[in-house]
């Protein structure tokens, strides 16, 4: 049998789906998805789940190319240990998900904290709407530029772009040093 969840959001809990005889489960596209550690347990191998496009994007490292700062897909979130039982190849390629997820989510709100702050300074006396890279900021910076494999282009680029665009200091250096500089800092 089939499940189609045709929710908005959804959370899946631990143990959600265990020895579950479904064969196929689908999400709606720009559905809020999060999937907590051991949501999926010793499920049935043939079975298949049916991403939003978003997920292979992502992975596929077009979802910069794909979407705009402005018009980002809503990112599902998949716990690193989402798959419990399941073969090595799939466990590893929903960990690399997890972390790029993390990452684009990063700078998902970096991008939606700068589109707020444009909106607010327009119509304000205010010219300031440039940031500095606070400890948390350089932390992601450093797991992004240790993530094996390499970072994808869209990632990086995206990164470059906004802090070109809204860092105080990164918006002073050429583009093409940016990425050099923070991992340099990183």
């Amino acid at each position: 049998s089939n499940l189609d969840i045709h929710s908005k959001s959804i959370i899946i809990r631990a143990n959600t789906f265990r020895s579950v005889n479904l064969k196929e489960i689908t999400f709606r596209e720009n559905c809020n998805i999060n999937v907590e550690k051991h949501a999926f347990t010793r499920w049935e191998t043939s079975s298949l789940v049916k991403w939003p496009n978003v997920v292979q994007l992502i992975v596929d490292g077009k979802f910069g190319d794909k979407t705009s700062p402005n018009n980002r897909s809503p990112i599902p979130i998949i716990h690193e240990n989402a798959f419990l039982g399941y073969p090595v190849k799939s466990i590893q390629h929903y960990k690399q998900y997890s972390y790029l997820c993390q990452f684009w989510s990063w700078i998902v709100n970096r991008e939606a904290k700068h589109h707020t702050k444009k909106r607010v300074h327009l119509s304000s006396s205010q010219h300031n709407m440039f940031d500095s890279l606070c400890k948390v900021d350089i932390e992601i910076l450093g797991r992004i530029c240790n993530f094996v494999p390499q970072p994808p282009k869209d990632l990086v680029d995206a990164i470059v772009n906004d802090l070109h665009s809204h860092d105080c200091v990164m918006r002073k250096i050429p583009k093409d040093i940016i990425w050099k500089v923070v991992e340099y800092i990183s």
